[in-house]
């Protein structure tokens, strides 16, 4: 019985084993970078820092703005609530750090 139970533990880890081997671990490979690809990824640098296109996500950020104000609300009262809680930290911080030296110093 515990031959039986042990050989189907086996069977089982070896199905589980090679499906891992084909399906998880299975990385497709690609072709080498080509000059194409270089010259491609110049493009796309030159047009990701293109002026123009910064002017145009302005606008098309402006214009979300407009239409969906709660949100930018929403998001930069979350920001600044985030700001002001990382400034409380950082002040109540000082302030145990100081008790801390203070607290060592009268050990001595």
């Amino acid at each position: 019985n515990l031959n039986v139970t042990e050989n189907d533990l086996v069977k089982q880890t070896n199905t589980y084993s090679a499906y891992i081997r084909e399906r998880v671990f299975w990385i497709k490979s690609s072709a080498p970078v080509s000059l194409s690809e270089i010259k491609q990824t110049s493009y796309s640098i030159r047009w990701l820092f293109s002026p123009t296109h910064w002017k145009e996500l302005l606008k098309e950020v402006k214009q979300d703005v407009y239409k969906n104000p709660v949100i930018y609300i929403t998001a930069f009262c979350c920001f600044l609530s985030l700001v002001y809680l990382a400034y409380n930290v950082r002040i109540q911080l000082r302030i145990m750090n100081k008790e801390i030296i203070r607290i060592n110093y009268r050990k001595f």
